[in-house]
């Protein structure tokens, strides 16, 4: 990929302010194309989609793109034109609706140098910003629309190799398939932190969590070779699973109390938790299993937390042993109830205190000497389930709503033979898809509007609370 310097680029998506939208040149960028002037009665170009409709020429930007595709590979403008009205003499178009329709794109005055220049802009801009489409680059960063953006933007696709849905019937018609979350793969395996990838594409949450996701499929050798910590990817994702009015940062440094920790998250610009993370080279899992050791080990942190009037919640690697185990039902405990730290901390004591006593057990147990002592101990962390179960009283649906605005990741349930899923945390509302058919899916701005609106069968959802099952509650 070729590299540009002195670019800048300004997310819109996580700014308050309404930034003004910016052409190529004015984000940097060391070429652009001419402005246009589009009308909205055109009969030159009327007549050129009339002859082009249900050919293979229909799709918006495909004579352009057939243009400059001989462009690049014959390097001169007239072979490239004379190829392209050949191409296309069999549906009757004439000289002068090819012409004018490269005019009115912005690329009849283009060298070859020039296409390949705004190529390789454009295969930086997905690369770097990891759009799904055109738009996003509009939308998320204020790139001032242009008609031969677009026909650039697929050129650059087709360099990559990234495939297009075609399906018109598909709501992802047009959109480029993956690239998106494998660019957030990439990125992550690179050491950004999400909330900097959010900030800093196209990429949705949804895009993000698909990622981390697809990473746990990934080989040891390459989380080794990036450096990445397993358990520390899944603190991370529960921090950025977190609703909007709280954001995070990684090894955050308190110059006061003279600590370093793995997590800060703070609420309004002001620290309301401190994470860190008990790994190998701090629990010693070989031959230690006191709590108690292991807290000295982390530099009276918590003492010094304590003074400067911040929980700390500390993780440690054994917990992480547990396939039952998610870091997010603990942290949200503790953003609820900060006081849950505490607790969190006497749970862990008293669970690696009972892993110790096993383990001695085993040691001093003749009849299994010949046993490998390699066996894990059974630790468990947090109690049995991780997931909140709710009361096993008749839903209301005042209930429901209630259950909803308490909720802060998901809530899932069947009514009437059907499972549905609620998310609380996406930016654009409350949603709520049924199991298996995202095409189902619907966003309501609160609980309220949900549970009056959304309709199971013709029934709305409220009317069917005495029939909900929940299943899981985060």
């Amino acid at each position: 990929m070729r590299e540009f310097s002195g670019v800048s680029f300004i997310c819109r998506k996580t700014q308050d302010e309404d930034h003004p939208r910016r052409t190529l040149k004015e984000m940097g960028f060391p070429m652009d194309v001419p402005a246009v002037q589009t009308h909205r009665y055109d009969l030159l170009r009327d007549g050129l989609s009339d002859k082009l409709y249900e050919t293979p020429f229909m799709e918006i930007g495909s004579v352009c793109r057939t243009y400059l595709r001989f462009l690049i590979q014959r390097r001169d403008r007239s072979a490239a034109f004379h190829l392209t009205l050949q191409m296309l003499a069999k549906f009757h178009v004439t000289r002068e609706e090819l012409q004018h329709e490269l005019e009115q794109c912005g690329i009849d005055a283009l060298t070859a140098e020039d296409a390949d220049t705004l190529c390789d802009i454009f295969v930086y801009l997905i690369e770097t910003l990891l759009p799904r489409q055109i738009g996003d680059l509009f939308v998320d960063f204020g790139l001032h629309p242009h008609p031969a953006y677009h026909v650039f933007f697929s050129l650059a696709a087709e360099r990559l190799g990234i495939e297009v849905c075609k399906d018109y019937n598909d709501s992802r018609c047009g959109q480029l398939i993956g690239s998106t979350t494998a660019g957030a793969v990439k990125r992550i395996l690179a050491g950004q932190s999400l909330q900097y990838i959010y900030e800093n594409t196209c990429a949705t949450k949804k895009h993000i969590h698909n990622a981390v996701s697809q990473l746990y499929l990934y080989s040891w050798e390459t989380w080794e070779e990036a450096q990445l910590s397993f358990d520390l990817l899944q603190i991370e994702d529960a921090l950025f699973s977190l609703s909007r009015r709280y954001h995070y940062e990684r090894q955050f440094t308190i110059d006061s109390i003279n600590c370093t920790f793995d997590f800060a998250v703070f609420e309004e610009n002001r620290i309301i938790l401190l994470i860190d993370y008990l790994g190998d080279e701090r629990m010693e899992c070989n031959d230690l299993f006191s709590y108690d050791e292991a807290m000295e080990r982390t530099g009276k942190k918590k003492e010094k937390c304590l003074f400067a009037g911040i929980p700390l919640l500390q993780f440690d690697i054994w917990e992480f042993e547990d396939s039952d185990f998610f870091p997010s039902e603990v942290i949200r405990r503790v953003l609820r109830n900060p006081s849950y730290v505490q607790v969190h901390a006497e749970i862990r004591r008293q669970e690696l205190e009972e892993a110790e006593a096993y383990w001695n057990d085993i040691c001093d147990d003749e009849e299994i000497e010949n046993q490998s002592l390699d066996a894990s101990p059974p630790i468990c962390s947090e109690p049995p389930s991780t997931v909140e179960t709710k009361p096993e009283s008749v839903m209301t649906r005042d209930k429901l709503i209630q259950l909803i605005e308490e909720a802060m990741d998901c809530i899932v349930f069947t009514v009437v033979g059907k499972g549905y899923t609620i998310l609380v945390w996406p930016d654009e509302g409350i949603s709520i898809v049924e199991w298996n058919q995202e095409e189902t899916k619907k966003i309501y701005p609160d609980a309220r509007s949900l549970v009056e609106n959304f309709k199971v069968d013709c029934v709305p959802l409220g009317d069917l609370a005495g029939e909900i099952i929940i299943t899981e509650y985060c």
